[in-house]
């Protein structure tokens, strides 16, 4: 198998591994360029908090009692299952549930996302922020 080496720390990253966009930093090194996006740097939720965020999280995904399972304007479990290329969940605050249930979130939602929170709302930035120094970030 064959490796390239992490332009950051030189950590050997095998070819199978997902990389950043240029396939040049491993993932902790991409992980802690996010968390230090825009000056920002995070520290993770307490033990207690990041249990509790992730047992909400999980609730969001138990689906309603529909005789049919595709209802994305009256389940929130289904809503958040409907994303695709082109467009992320529409369910407010879908990143955070992600990141909070280890779920592999598609780069360009991600960066639109943060994009807003960025723009819009910086205190739900830096709650993305904190929920990725506490459970990481998964590419799809």
């Amino acid at each position: 198998m064959s490796t390239t080496q992490c332009n950051e720390c030189g950590t050997e990253i095998p070819d199978n591994i997902d990389r950043d966009l240029n396939g040049q930093q491993c993932a902790e090194c991409e992980r802690e360029s996010i968390i230090s996006i825009a000056g920002v740097t995070s520290s993770p939720w307490p033990a207690d908090e990041a249990s509790s965020l992730r047992s909400s999280a999980r609730n969001c995904w138990q689906h309603y009692d529909y005789p049919h399972r595709k209802d994305v304007d009256n389940c929130g479990a289904c809503a958040l299952e409907a994303m695709s290329d082109t467009e992320p969940p529409n369910y407010a605050g879908w990143l955070r549930i992600y990141l909070e249930l280890g779920r592999a979130i598609p780069r360009q939602h991600y960066h639109a996302e943060m994009e807003y929170a960025e723009r819009e709302n910086p205190r739900y930035r830096d709650a993305i922020m904190r929920d990725i120094a506490t459970y990481g970030l998964r590419w799809a």
